[in-house]
């Protein structure tokens, strides 16, 4: 057979197969490529409203203190990372104020402080505006294209922040209790109940703050 004639009959043939090949896989090809896409969007989408509302979630523990989480090294230290990236974000400075305090007072001073804060800071109610996932929400249908650790992962997120979200609506009803016209006796104990509520929330808000960052870190 001619040499020309040979190359020719083999780039036909190669360039059929080649036709034949791409016409049966290029929308799987195209598909997978666009799965790819729409994961790394939809996740980054979710890790994006997971950490704003981590750092609303640290700023709420940071406000609920003195009276209503313990003010202390542990507490500052731990609040430390999260307000450096809410000053990132929000061009704030109370990262810098909460390191001065950490760096420069002695056990001692840091003590006098804290009882300083506690005595001449008058005790609040504070109004707590829930949280909410609208990006999760509108994706739900779209999170089978992950695994399955990371749905549960983010499914058991979802579900204690409607626990605290609930909790959260309990401290609204004790607080709009206290403008009752009530007792002095009915209102201590409205007043109890709205404190431990605070305390209780103040708590799931740490423990949802440490989740979340654990998720989206890994």
């Amino acid at each position: 057979m001619d040499e020309k004639l040979y190359y020719l009959l083999v780039g036909t043939l190669f360039g059929t197969f080649l036709g034949w090949f791409l016409g049966l896989f290029s929308p799987i090809i195209s598909s997978f490529i666009m799965r790819v896409r729409q994961k790394s969007e939809i996740k980054k989408g979710i890790y994006n409203e997971l950490n704003e509302v981590k750092l609303r979630m640290a700023m709420a523990v940071h406000l609920l203190s003195p009276h209503f989480v313990s003010y202390n090294r542990e507490l500052l230290t731990w609040l430390q990372p999260y307000l450096e990236e809410y000053d990132r974000l929000y061009a704030g400075n109370l990262a810098q104020s909460n390191r001065k305090i950490l760096e420069e007072l002695t056990d001692e001073q840091f003590n006098a402080v804290a009882a300083i804060k506690l005595s001449e800071k008058p005790r609040q109610s504070y109004h707590l505006k829930q949280y909410s996932l609208p990006f999760l929400e509108c994706h739900v249908g779209s999170l089978a294209i992950f695994d399955a650790e990371f749905q549960r992962k983010l499914m058991e997120i979802k579900t204690q922040i409607s626990l605290l979200n609930e909790e959260m609506s309990m401290s609204r009803f004790y607080f709009e209790k206290t403008f009752d016209n009530l007792s002095e006796g009915n209102y201590r104990i409205i007043d109890n109940n709205l404190s431990e509520t605070y305390q209780h929330v103040a708590g799931m808000l740490r423990r949802l703050v440490d989740k979340i960052s654990k998720f989206i870190d890994t």
